[in-house]
């Protein structure tokens, strides 16, 4: 599990708190929303490099792989728009 810590608070000891206790990120108000899903999907990707995982989800002949962005479907990548 990756962990961004969201804040409105602005000073420096509540961000370095927020990092010292486990967060993996951490954002200041005001961000986006596009922001906040580049820094969620950039935590998911460091932790599952971390923890040695191909971060490959499988369901029947499907397959997905988080990390790379690539989506297999009966071993033909399939391409999707972003």
């Amino acid at each position: 599990m990756a962990i961004v810590a969201l804040s409105a608070r602005d000073d420096e000891d509540t961000a370095v708190e927020a990092l010292r206790s486990g967060a993996d990120d951490y954002a200041r108000k005001p961000f986006g929303t596009r922001e906040v899903i580049a820094r969620v999907a950039n935590a998911l990707r460091r932790r599952a490099r971390q923890q040695g995982r191909l971060a490959v989800v499988a369901a029947g002949e499907l397959e997905i792989n988080l990390l790379e962005r690539r989506v297999r479907f009966a071993g033909a990548e399939v391409r999707i728009a972003p």
